[in-house]
């Protein structure tokens, strides 16, 4: 990857890190809502279990909260592109909407890992 021009950072790539890097290289983001690729498929797997598989209502509502996101990112990432919000207003807008999508206990959990996270590393605040 690095011969020609992707980026590597000494990670193992896989084949959606290489079509997001490959994508990278050309300049331009694109977004399309339909599905790529999908992954093998192992029976008893968590996405063939029917509370968690590709069609259970769960998986359902996480796709529909995930695609409401990036579509709402690729809106302020376009708006970036055109000069009109800054690289840190763009993070910060995305950083804003995410945490509005998350449920109370998710909100509880990431407060709690990001101060296991904040310890581990000496980082006080």
């Amino acid at each position: 990857m690095r011969e020609i021009g992707g980026y590597y950072a000494g990670l193992n790539l896989h084949y959606d890190s290489l079509l997001m890097n490959l994508a990278l290289m050309t300049g331009l983001v694109t977004h399309t809502p339909a599905a790529l690729y999908h992954r093998l498929l192992r029976p008893g797997s968590i996405t063939q279990a029917k509370a968690t598989g590709f069609c259970s209502q769960a998986s359902r509502y996480e796709r529909k909260l995930a695609a409401a996101i990036y579509q709402r990112a690729f809106t302020q990432y376009e708006r970036y592109l055109r000069g009109r919000l800054s690289s840190r207003g763009l993070a910060e807008s995305i950083r804003n909407y995410c945490q509005t999508c998350l449920r109370p206990c998710d909100r509880q959990e990431l407060v709690y890992e990001s101060q296991r996270l904040r310890s581990c590393l000496g980082w006080s605040r």
